[in-house]
């Protein structure tokens, strides 16, 4: 570690009280110089720079109202800038709450034989955000959401332990450092790290599925009171007992 400078970009929807806490969207801008692609990471970038766009303007347009807590989103070197992020602004380690690592977020399944795989928090750290995205993803597999260009076939996902895959990026940061993070991720991806991961491996169809799920998740947690607490608290409950059934 030494003293240097990054590219780090960080933006807010302010929320309406500032002791409430924050959440953070994450997307790294590139790797390496070697290693800049369209699903690996424009597609992340692109992800949560549309849910920024489509939630400030609700909030101001009045579709929405402004959230109780800071949605906080950052682009930057994968891992390193969002380490280096946070040991600038060691006072957001008590303000988040929550955060979602976008990583190769809106690849057309059949070109790079792949799906999208939620890689849930360690046990180590068992948090509500694993509930909330189950379902969020079971409410988008019923759901004709849909795009002109894209492929509109079957969506096609996985919920995947963290410790049975590769967790090398930004989602890692922060699970260290206590803070419950997922990662949306496209895999296998037959283009991965190559100059064939161009704009023409990319589905608009899956990217609107994806930037759907990150602004509900963020907005109705920015927004959650005592009521969604409970909500939250039966829908972990529910997926204990029925693994306990199982078992």
């Amino acid at each position: 570690m030494y003293p240097g400078r990054m590219n780090v970009v960080s933006a807010t929807i302010p929320g309406t009280d500032p002791n409430a806490g924050e959440l953070i969207d994450v997307a790294h801008a590139y790797e390496t110089i070697a290693t800049p692609g369209a699903n690996d990471n424009c597609t992340g970038v692109a992800t949560i720079l549309e849910v920024g766009r489509t939630l400030a303007r609700l909030i101001r347009d009045g579709v929405l109202p402004r959230p109780k807590r800071t949605i906080r989103f950052l682009w930057g070197p994968e891992i390193s800038g969002t380490t280096a992020f946070m040991f600038k602004h060691p006072e957001l380690q008590h303000k988040l709450l929550a955060a979602l690592n976008f990583d190769m977020t809106g690849a057309d399944l059949k070109l790079i034989d792949g799906y999208l795989r939620m890689k849930m928090t360690p046990d180590s750290l068992p948090s509500y955000l694993n509930d909330l995205m189950a379902s969020l993803l079971r409410f988008v597999d019923q759901t004709e959401i849909r795009t002109q260009q894209g492929d509109n076939g079957q969506f096609n996902y996985r919920m995947c332990p963290v410790a049975t895959i590769t967790s090398g990026s930004d989602h890692s940061v922060f699970n260290n450092g206590g803070i419950p993070a997922m990662q949306f991720n496209h895999w296998p991806d037959n283009f991965y790290h190559s100059s064939h991961d161009r704009i023409v491996d990319v589905d608009p169809t899956e990217l609107k599925r994806t930037s759907f799920m990150a602004a509900a998740a963020f907005y109705y947690l920015a927004t959650a009171g005592a009521p969604e607490g409970k909500e939250l608290a039966w829908e972990a409950t529910s997926k204990i007992s029925l693994s306990a059934t199982t078992n």
